[in-house]
């Protein structure tokens, strides 16, 4: 039988509590949260991450920064599957799907994000808030473009330099290998540091505006 801990469902719900769902109904914020949450999780499984054990196995052996690789993966495979759910309802077509897409992207920067923290000196954790706000911001220009033949919904990886100066974003093109498709030099590291010790803060507004004039 597959048993799936409720802890961190627990945390989603409190932040969004102290948020007062910022507007959602409360049962459309859990629906919301349980599909995200279990959607990620099982995705998991998929990449072999079942128990506690394997997840630290991985830390010791590959190292944090494929973790935080594997953990967005999973992020955008959740929002991928919600959102193909979700505009099945709606018109079912592409930009009903961009549409859910960025909002389920929008509610891990709103309430995701405050629930479980990503302290700036946990590198491959704010590497991973920062990859799943790249990603909504390739969503929105795909939606206000038009261009939603792209492959936006792609998982997208960013490295910094220790120094926060330079920058490497990976994408996932759904084989078995990732590829550079962009790197960012003459970064302000003040600028960087000033956005990712603000990713956390659920402020979706302002997250996405800061990353716009950093990208």
């Amino acid at each position: 039988m597959l048993k799936i801990g409720s802890g961190g469902l627990d945390l989603i719900y409190s932040a969004g509590e102290e948020r007062e769902f910022d507007g959602l109904d409360e049962a459309a914020f859990c629906d919301v949260a349980v599909s995200l949450y279990l959607f990620h999780e099982l995705h998991h499984i998929t990449q072999k991450l079942i128990a506690f054990s394997d997840v630290q196995k991985l830390k010791r052996t590959a190292g944090l920064n494929k973790l935080g690789e594997m953990d967005l993966i999973a992020d955008a495979v959740a929002a991928q599957i919600f959102a193909a759910s979700n505009s099945v309802d709606m018109d079912g077509g592409r930009l009903a799907y961009a549409r859910s897409f960025l909002g389920a992207l929008r509610f891990m920067i709103r309430f995701c994000f405050p629930a479980f923290g990503f302290p700036l000196d946990r590198k491959h954790k704010v590497q991973r808030a920062f990859g799943i706000v790249l990603m909504a911001l390739s969503t929105e220009r795909a939606i206000k473009s038009g261009e939603l033949a792209t492959a936006f919904d792609a998982p997208l990886f960013p490295y910094f330099s220790d120094d926060f100066s330079e920058l490497a974003v990976l994408v996932y093109n759904g084989v078995p290998t990732m590829s550079v498709v962009q790197f960012a030099a003459s970064l302000r590291p003040e600028s960087v540091v000033d956005l990712l010790g603000f990713v956390d803060s659920g402020d979706v507004a302002a997250i996405l505006q800061k990353a716009r004039e950093l990208v």
